[in-house]
């Protein structure tokens, strides 16, 4: 169920490479808690999360997986380790 309001938080923040233009970026999130998010420990969280998301491609891609299959519940089954279902 979509919530009818959704309180969000914009950050930006400076990218810096050494040699290369800084640049900034803006990242809006749901962590609204100053206390338990600060403005420093989200961008670092969002280039985990980042990061994993494109290491998880990657490696769907080495595999030819491709997208994801979805099965309902009711069509899913268990493969035991002698081969049968």
């Amino acid at each position: 169920m979509i919530p009818g309001d959704l309180e969000l938080r914009e950050l930006r923040y400076a990218i810096i490479a050494y040699g290369k233009l800084t640049k900034s970026k803006s990242v809006a999130t749901t962590l609204t808690d100053l206390e338990e998010s600060s403005k420093e420990d989200t961008p670092e969280a969002y280039d985990c999360r980042w990061s994993s998301d494109l290491d998880t491609r990657s490696v769907r891609n080495l595999l030819n997986l491709g997208h994801p299959r979805y099965r309902p519940p009711d069509m899913a089954f268990i493969v035991t380790h002698d081969g049968s279902a």
